[in-house]
Parts: C-alpha cells; structure tokens; sequence
C-alpha cells in the first residue's frame, strides 16, 4: 500500500505518449525556526534540505501529467528527525479557456519516512481530488470540487483517518480587473479507531490586479465545528497547536499583496489573522485530568510571510533555469490554555535548477 502510488507512477511514465513534454529540476535549500514542528510534513529548527522532480504533460486535447518530487531533511538535531519524503501522482484534465465546461481528476501520495528506525512517526497520506467548472458567461464560473484524503501512520493506528471534502465555488471577474470569489464547503474526517465530526466553511475573496506588476487579494474564512469526538488514545500520542485535532468555530482573515521589484524580483507579503474557539469533548474531559476544568479554549493569533523569489534563464543545455527563493515569517498565538500559547519566527532559502 505504501509504495502503490509510486508503481502507477511509473505505469504511466511507461504508457506516456513520447511527444509528451518531460521536465526534471534539482533544489537545495535551508533554513531555520524558533519553534520545532516534528510531526508534521513542515519545517523543523535549522535544516537542509535535498530535492529532485521529476515531471511531464503532454499536450493533447485532455492533458496528463505525472509527476514524482523526492526530498531529504537533515536537522541540527541528527537522525533523530532527519527524513526522506516521497511524493508521486497523476492527472487528467481540460482545462481549455475555449470551452464553457473544464474538469480535472488528480491522485498522489506522499510518504515520510525518519532515517532513525526506532522513531515510530513515518507516515503516508494518499489524496484524490476532482473537480468540475463552467463558464456560464464570460467572466462568470460555477465550480464544484470532492476531495478525499487518507492518511495512515505506521505505528499510531488512533492518528489515522478518512476526510472528505466538497465545495462549491463561485467567480466572477469585472473589466476592472476585479475578481470576486464565493465559496461554501463540507468536510467531515473519520478515525478508523471510531469517532468523527464534521465543519462547514465560508469563504469571501476579493482580489485586484492593480497594473501590470502588482495585485493583491483579501479572503474572510469562517467555520462553523459539529460535535464529534477523535479517540482518547490520540491525546496520548500528541495534542499539536494547530486547528488539525479539534473542532472549532470562529473567523480569519488574509491578505496578500505581489508586486513585480527591480531586477524582475517578485515579492509576496502575506498577513493573515484569526480567532477561534475549540471545543473538547465530554469523553476526553472525563478521562483526562487536564480537561476537567475547561470546556474549550480560545485562541488569537496572526502571522506575517514574505516571499522574495528570482528566475534566471541562463540559456544553457544544461541547466535551462535558475530560480532562487527566500522566504520570512513570523507566527503569533495567543490562548487562554497556556499549552497553546506560542510564537516563533523562521526564514527558509531554495535555489531550484531546471535541468531540462
């Protein structure tokens, strides 16, 4: 199961026409945070990082892509958290501008694997998106969009669920070049250990393309959490600070804003703010002694992200371009639970070479 992805990537790298278009790029890249996220597919503290992709699409009428992206992690902390990470899929689309009706269907996988054989966290997530939009007038689309996850830990059965998501968006874009977005979705996640629940969230989107180098955009998210329950064991294992584990309901808002610099640099600054309130379930205050006294918590928080990034084409056989990125950010959370009260910065740097 875990290596299925791979094997049908490979299939249709095999069964691919041979006029398709074929990429592969190479990266190397570091970085450093205040704060160690171990458990998850992001950063850790001072880090680099080792990649290669490997692409290709071909150019008919219906357009496969494939694509497999391999990665490796090496931490200041050792083989303690030091990983591999292998991500591997395969699409079908139209996405002809000259068609009222546009669809896509994608599957991919991504497995982590730690170098260290006794840390117990490798894990593999599998995703299937679909998606489907009309033109009914020019500037005016319709959008629907189903997506399944699967995410499985090797040795944590109680971290493992089902999710599902649907959507349905809509976009319109004025001579003005003003783009407004609508979007409603579903989604409900469930242990295989039993236990689930389900939130329901509402997105609103402006953005503006203010000339030819610069544009920004604003999006109103709010959530709306059902009651539902994750199994006791998997507050044993680990609780996180993110909004991944318990279900909430509250308001963020982000901005973002690009402009096109001197030297063709293009910067990226993003701002992003919210509150939330989480709910715990009766079970788990029962039986743990840390929930007794609290039903929930609330949590407020902002982040702020810049994003430098420079392609060179440097006109060689090999390789064709350069691209060097450098990215900042700084992250705040203030919560009534101490556990969850955090902040931290990092910076990250990659510099990505097209092979051909």
């Amino acid at each position: 199961m875990r290596h299925l992805i791979s094997v049908v990537f490979l299939f249709f790298i095999i069964s691919t026409s041979i006029f398709a278009g074929q990429y592969l790029s190479a990266g190397l890249g570091g970085g450093y945070s205040s704060n160690l996220f171990a458990d998850s597919f992001a950063i850790g503290n001072s880090y680099t990082q080792l990649n290669a992709t490997y692409s290709g699409t071909s150019f008919d009428k219906i357009k496969l892509k494939y694509y497999c992206d391999y990665i490796y992690y090496t931490y200041d902390v050792g083989d303690v958290l030091n990983n591999f990470i292998l991500t591997s899929g395969i699409g079908l689309s139209n996405r002809d501008r000259n068609n009222q009706l546009n669809w896509g269907i994608e599957t991919y996988g991504a497995m982590k694997d730690y170098v260290d054989p006794d840390l117990d966290f490798d894990n593999s997530r599998y995703y299937l998106t679909t998606d489907m939009s009309y033109y009914f007038l020019p500037g005016f689309q319709g959008r629907l969009q189903y997506a399944l996850t699967k995410s499985d830990y090797q040795f944590y059965d109680s971290l493992n669920f089902f999710e599902h998501q649907a959507e349905t968006e809509i976009v319109t874009t004025l001579p003005t070049r003003t783009t407004f977005r609508g979007k409603a979705r579903y989604a409900s996640r469930s242990f295989d250990l039993g236990g689930s629940y389900y939130w329901i969230d509402q997105e609103l989107a402006v953005s503006q393309s203010v000339d030819i180098k610069t544009g920004f955009n604003i999006k109103l998210k709010n959530r709306w959490s059902g009651d539902g329950r994750r199994p006791l064991s998997s507050y044993y294992v680990i609780s996180g600070i993110t909004s991944y584990w318990d279900p909430w309901h509250g308001s963020q808002i982000e901005t973002s804003i690009k402009r096109i610099m001197p030297f063709a640099i293009v910067s990226t600054l993003e701002l992003c703010y919210w509150s939330r309130i989480f709910t715990y379930d009766k079970i788990l205050q029962e039986r743990l002694s840390w929930l007794e006294s609290a039903d929930g918590r609330k949590d407020q928080g902002w982040t702020a992200r810049i994003i430098l990034d420079r392609q060179l084409a440097v006109n060689l056989p090999l390789p064709q371009t350069v691209n060097f990125t450098i990215t900042g950010g700084y992250s705040d959370n203030q919560s009534n639970d101490d556990y969850y009260d955090y902040r931290f910065y990092y910076i990250t740097t990659n510099l990505r070479l097209r092979i051909f």
